[in-house]
């Protein structure tokens, strides 16, 4: 058992910020929730995924240019909006989305920086 307890630790480490709201999440609804019941881990607060880009693109030092796919090849199964609803995880389990996006996507940024420097892929 002690294995799997460092296995995960490791790996939350690793994940850091895009794990710690998750895992939290998952943790309490292990210990205190109710069995059989589902909850929506998620912030509970849209973001387009232009922002989520400009957030990322402000990280890095070099020009980089963005290409927009016309209307045309967006698939038309593919929703506006898509917003969980986690009322009722903050309602029964007190817990709540803490950690900003913007801190999400620079620790994912410096991960894959680190990486790509690491391995030249």
């Amino acid at each position: 058992m002690m294995i799997i307890i460092k296995s995960l630790i490791s790996a939350m480490v690793t994940a850091r910020n895009i794990k710690k709201d998750s895992l939290k999440a998952i943790w309490l609804t292990a210990t205190r929730g109710t069995p059989g019941e589902s909850y929506n881990i998620c912030s509970g607060r849209k973001i387009q995924i232009r922002q989520i880009l400009n957030i990322a693109l402000a990280f890095s030092t070099k020009k980089i240019e963005v290409k927009e796919n016309s209307p045309r090849k967006l698939r038309k199964t593919d929703e506006d909006i898509i917003l969980g609803d986690n009322s009722k995880i903050k309602k029964e389990l007190g817990w709540d989305a803490s950690i900003p996006i913007e801190e999400t996507l620079k620790d994912m940024y410096d991960y894959w920086l680190d990486y790509y420097n690491k391995y030249g892929i």
